[in-house]
């Protein structure tokens, strides 16, 4: 079954899988006999009857994840001080089905590692250590920045484990944590992920599971691919049984899916899922280990991700499109090829954005509309914190309880509000921000904290009208000039801001 189907074809394969899901297990496959005459389209449909079932269960989970349930960090294998080796365990890291991961330290060489250790419920000889001998074999090739370093691989006492480097940071799914990054880092981090894969294609291995589990983010924003668990090595051999699928829903390429050999291209598509979901907040064909995730990635495009995030350029939608073609001789035909085209739409990009500040009618006015805002708030926020000099001035002329309470609740609205202020005047710094949805976001908290600031202190130096009528005057004087800072001088600087902006939206 190679992709993209004759679309009769899948029809018939697609109504054979949907209805089969319905049976029990040990039904489907007389009832496909039955039901469908074609040998071919019946081994299709047996093939994605089989993904559904297995597909994801032989991997192995990455550093950094909740245990599996019915494990716990304590219920078997190391504790921490116990030793294997030259190395002595920290504490646990993470465990999936087929290993558990540590954090150790390497009394040798006085440095701390990670140590990937076989499940006891892998015995020896099992397919699990099979695997991770190949997971070194596979990760100790390649020398690259943006993978993570493989140093050894043990047995001691009859126990195997694999010593590798230990990344600090999240797992790219923690750092995401479903929302969309920013265009151009979202470019620049899949680009160093599609390099250290392309270090990995360059030695013949392909890394066939490639998700964001599998890729750490280093605190300085440098990713780390891990987990060569189910990778392929130009070397022939091979853990794919027939019928067995390996992989993870919505990352897998439709050949992977189908239980067909996977080359680079296979990692060239999941490079664009991820491209896809760093960008789009969203994975382009759903999450889980259900059906719908395998026929989506087998039948239907993603939707563009212009319709879900503003400001992806069209070349850069193309990029991720040609990797998640479906078939594979559409796509990139390897990691360096999409590292390649991601430089090219970020060469684009920069100067693209530059020049539309600087030549294109109306830029000026947008620069000089975000000075404006920028001075505005950065002043406001200078001549609130000023304003607690009378705000102070009241407490001691006001009886105890109800002076501390008005200065106490002026202040907090003034850190609030200034805070606000402050948020809002880096933003204006940066052009490549949507000033218009953050206006948005904290302007009812300016607006509405700016109010109750200046309706308090205007109360409050109406109150000291007889016994200070000085400090009264000063408080009503700053308590209007705040209404009016906030009330007609803040939505004209903004409205500038954002006009000059709206034009050259409406001009292109």
């Amino acid at each position: 079954m190679n992709a993209p189907l004759d679309p009769q074809r899948w029809a018939r394969v697609r109504h054979l899988v949907e209805s089969a899901l319905d049976l029990p297990e040990a039904a489907r496959e007389g009832w496909l006999a039955e039901a469908e005459p074609d040998a071919g389209v019946r081994a299709d449909a047996a093939r994605l009857l089989e993904a559904d079932r297995q597909v994801g269960a032989k991997l192995d989970l990455p550093p950094h994840l909740t245990p599996a349930p019915g494990d716990s960090a304590g219920s078997e294998g190391l504790s921490p001080g116990e030793t294997l080796g030259t190395y002595v365990v920290d504490e646990e890291l993470g465990r999936g089905g087929m290993g558990v991961v540590y954090r150790a330290w390497d009394t040798r060489l006085e440095r701390w590692v990670a140590l990937k250790v076989l499940s006891p419920a892998f015995p020896a000889g099992s397919e699990g250590r099979e695997r991770l001998h190949r997971e070194a074999r596979a990760a100790a090739r390649i020398s690259h920045e943006s993978v993570a370093t493989v140093y050894a691989l043990e047995e001691i006492e009859g126990q195997v484990f694999l010593v590798s480097e230990l990344v600090a940071g999240d797992t790219l799914r923690t750092r995401l944590g479903g929302r969309p990054m920013p265009v151009r880092e979202a470019i620049e981090l899949v680009r160093q992920i599609a390099q250290g894969v392309a270090a990995a294609h360059a030695l013949g291995v392909v890394h066939r599971d490639l998700k964001p589990e599998n890729v750490l983010v280093t605190p300085s924003g440098r990713p780390k691919v891990v987990d060569f668990g189910i990778a392929s090595v130009g070397d022939g051999g091979g853990l794919t049984r027939t019928g067995v699928v390996l992989g993870t829903p919505g990352y897998m390429s439709p050949e992977q899916v189908n239980g067909a050999p996977a080359d680079a291209r296979s990692d060239v598509f999941a490079l664009g899922v991820l491209l896809y979901e760093t960008i789009g907040g969203r994975a382009p064909f759903g999450a889980g280990a259900s059906w719908s995730v395998v026929s989506a990635v087998l039948e239907r495009d993603p939707a563009p991700l212009g319709g879900l995030v503003s400001g992806v350029p069209p070349s850069l939608e193309q990029v991720v499109m040609t990797c998640l073609a479906k078939a594979p001789a559409a796509r990139y035909p390897s990691a360096a090829s999409v590292a390649a085209a991601l430089d090219a739409v970020a060469a684009q990009l920069t100067p693209a954005r530059q020049d539309a500040r600087s030549l294109e009618p109306g830029a000026g006015a947008a620069g000089t509309g975000r000075w404006w805002l920028r001075f505005h708030q950065l002043t406001a926020s200078a001549v609130l914190a000023l304003l607690m000099v009378p705000a102070w001035k009241l407490m001691s002329r006001l009886p105890r309880v109800p002076g501390r309470l008005l200065v106490m609740t002026l202040l907090v609205l003034a850190a609030g509000v200034g805070t606000a202020r402050l948020h809002l005047w880096f933003t204006a710094r940066d052009h490549d921000v949507d000033l218009e949805a953050e206006a948005a976001r904290v302007g009812p908290i300016i607006r509405w904290g700016n109010r109750a600031f200046a309706v308090l202190l205007g109360a409050g130096g109406a109150a000291v009208a007889d016994l200070a009528p000085e400090l009264a005057a000063v408080c009503v004087s700053c308590a209007a000039g705040t209404l009016v800072a906030g009330e007609i001088i803040e939505p004209a600087t903004l409205g500038r801001a954002l006009g000059a902006r709206r034009d050259r939206a409406r001009r292109s």
